[in-house]
């Protein structure tokens, strides 16, 4: 019975110094370095957002991923607009070429309004027409007008009549000056004198024949 006891006991120190020393053989294995590849761009970087790529070991295939830094804006210019007299302008602004946004925003610019000069006469106003004044901006030449008002003295189209004789059957006309435009008829000799129609009759003459 103690020699079996013996046995087993002697067989278990046999077995673990078999393993000790087969331990102690083992080789112990540096630490691996990993070699990266090149990487793939697994999600591209915005002006904004970062983006990411992934590199391989091309020993062991473990993978790492890395982020890409976001791009920023590319920024161009956007050009001030100047004001005119009738039209608003903008200040000068900026935008990204890649993603459109603004960046400086362009601020509006308030038009300046006309100049307008003294104005010329370029018709004058008739006795059955209205003239017109003519006025012009000193910055841009723009043109704008207004009425002047009928001018019942200015009978520009002044015809003269002349003295049409009385017969035996029908009446004459006196001498005299009618106006187209409004209808007016003046004395001969006098251009502000109004005369009415019936005053310029020349009665029948009978013995006129």
């Amino acid at each position: 019975m103690k020699a079996r006891r013996f046995s087993v006991l002697l067989g278990l120190i046999l077995l673990l110094l078999c393993l000790f020393i087969t331990g102690c053989d083992e080789k112990i294995e540096p630490e691996h370095e990993h070699t990266w590849d090149e990487g793939v761009e697994t999600k591209a970087a915005t002006c904004t957002v970062k983006g990411a790529k992934l590199f391989t070991c091309t020993e062991c295939g473990e993978t790492k991923t890395e982020e890409i830094t976001a791009l920023g804006h590319t920024e161009v210019d956007d050009p001030a607009v100047p004001a005119t007299c009738a039209t608003a302008g903008k200040t000068a602004g900026k935008h990204c070429s890649v993603c459109g946004v603004t960046t400086v925003a362009q601020e509006p610019v308030e038009k300046h309004g006309n100049s307008w000069d003294d104005g010329d006469v370029t018709r004058e106003p008739t006795c059955a027409v209205k003239g017109v004044k003519t006025y012009t901006c000193t910055v841009c030449h723009a043109t704008k007008t207004e009425d002047i008002a009928i001018n019942p003295e200015n009978h520009i189209h002044l015809q003269t009549v002349s003295t049409v004789p009385a017969t035996c059957i029908a009446t004459g006309t006196k001498a005299h000056k009618h106006c187209p435009d409004c209808g007016v008829n003046f004395d001969a000799a006098d251009n502000t004198k109004e005369v009415q129609a019936a005053d310029l009759v020349i009665a029948i003459d009978p013995n006129n024949h």
